[in-house]
This record gives structure tokens, sequence and C-alpha cells, in this order.
């Protein structure tokens, strides 16, 4: 199996995040200044209340303010672009032939973060080949999808990644290669092959998931704990990639988050 994260079109997106996520930040803060400034600007034309001086200082400020966050917003729209490249070729041929392709080029941007998490953590603490608990630990970080699916199959996402944890620090400490263990494979291929199945050209945290529960033996015991079927996740994840689908067509303008926040998605899974 092919796979290198530094040889496929994403991984400038993961290289320059956290620039990002600056510069997404600082859009927010110049925005919110821009606000309070233009606020006090057309206050200040009631009479009395500030000199022509201190107007245009405000009227100054609540410019600049104004282009610093127009060019965050074009900057943040570029690292979107960079989180979503085109995949130059079609899914199907990376099944058929997998050692002739970099797979790394099917993964979304959050999977193709939670797997370079996962190399760095396999890398820092000497674990090789990189197993799949390892892949499936980072999957679970603090994802709303995770967090979805979880939730609604009653699995206790705290208490796993605890069992995930205690299971990772009993591995062997071996020199660290780059290499993927059989069953990470595995769950890369499975991953493939549900996302060609559901119709998509790049692999989900979702289709993680739920290979990670077709292929792990700790998440299949955790299955067996909670009484539930891999077609119970299968299922969840559908519902997770239908309303990730309802959002982006309807384009609304709340995010993720704040849908999951506010439960919003909740009473669909009671309705």
């Amino acid at each position: 199996m092919e796979f290198n994260l530094k040889k496929s079109r994403i991984w400038q997106a993961l290289k320059w995040e956290r620039v990002f996520n600056f510069i997404i930040f600082s859009k927010k803060l110049f925005f919110v200044l821009f606000i309070i400034v233009f606020l006090l600007f057309l206050y200040a034309f009631i009479p009395q209340n500030f000199n022509t001086e201190t107007q245009k200082l405000l009227l100054g400020l609540s410019t600049i303010f104004l282009f610093i966050t127009i060019g965050s917003l074009y900057k943040e729209r570029f690292f979107n672009n960079l989180k979503n490249p085109k995949v130059k070729y079609m899914i199907e041929q990376a099944i058929l032939n997998p050692d002739q392709y970099n797979l790394a080029e099917f993964l979304n941007f959050e999977v193709a973060k939670s797997i370079w998490k996962t190399i760095k953590f396999c890398k820092k603490k000497n674990i090789s080949p990189i197993p799949s608990e390892v892949l499936l630990y980072f999957l679970l970080d603090k994802k709303e999808q995770t967090n979805f699916i979880f939730s609604r199959g009653l699995l206790g996402l705290d208490e796993f990644r605890k069992e995930l944890k205690a299971h990772i620090n009993n591995i062997k400490k071996e020199q660290f290669k780059q290499v993927f263990s059989f069953d990470s494979e595995k769950v890369i291929l499975n991953s493939l092959k549900i996302a060609q199945k559901k119709g998509r050209n790049r692999i989900k945290i979702q289709d993680i998931i739920l290979s990670q529960s077709q292929i792990n033996e700790i998440f299949k015991k955790k299955l067996i704990e909670k009484d539930l079927k891999q077609e119970d996740i299968e299922y969840l994840a559908d519902w997770l990639s239908s309303l990730e689908k309802k959002i982006l067509d309807g384009k609304k303008w709340w995010s993720w988050k704040n849908l999951i926040k506010k439960g919003s998605l909740a009473k669909e899974w009671t309705s």
C-alpha cells in the first residue's frame, strides 16, 4: 500500500494550519474591533461627544480594521481551497491498485490531520508498525462527527478512549519506521471502499470509524458489550453524512459545532 502524507496535495493545508488558524482568529477579532470603533464613530456625530480630530481617528481605525478583516477573509478562503484540493484520480483506480497510488490523496482534511497526529505520536513513542488502535485513538480526539456517532450509539466515548490509551501504553516499543500495521492498512483500504460505496471520492471521519468497527478487535468487542452491530454504526455514519449534506446544501449560517451544541441534530434523532 502506497501512503505518504507529505507527498499528497493536502499536505500544504496540514503544514500551514496553525498560521491560518491565527488568521481566522484575527478575522473575528478585527471584525469585532471594526464594529466597536465604527459605532463610536457614528456616536461621535452627536454634538459635543467628540472633537473633529477624534472623529478622524475613529474613522481611520475603523477603515483599517475593515480592510484587515476583508484580507483575512480572502486568506481564509485560500486555506479552505488548500483543505479541499481536487483529487487527480478516481477512487476506484486506487481500490484496484493500492500500490500504484498515494492513498493519502483520498483523505479529507480531518482524516489527514488525525493520521498525521498518529504518525507523530508513534514516532515520539517509538511504536512501529503504526497500529490501528493509535489511529482510532486520534480519530476519536474531540471530533464533532465522532461525538455524534458515539453519543447516539451510547458507546461511551471517554471510557472507550481510556481503554484505547491503556492498550497503547502496553504496546511493545520498537525503533520507529513509518509503516502501517496489517490492520491499519486494512482499515485504510476498507475506508476507501466505504467512501466509494457512498459515492464519495474522499475518505471522511465516519468512513474510518465504520471501517474500524469492522476490523479493530477492541472496537468490535465494545460493540458486543453495548449490544450493537456493525450495521448500527453504518446507520449512524449514514445519518451523519445525510445531515452534513443538508447543512452544506442549505448553506446555513450556523456552524456544525453550534448545531450539535444547540441540539438541532438531536431533534432529528428523536423525530
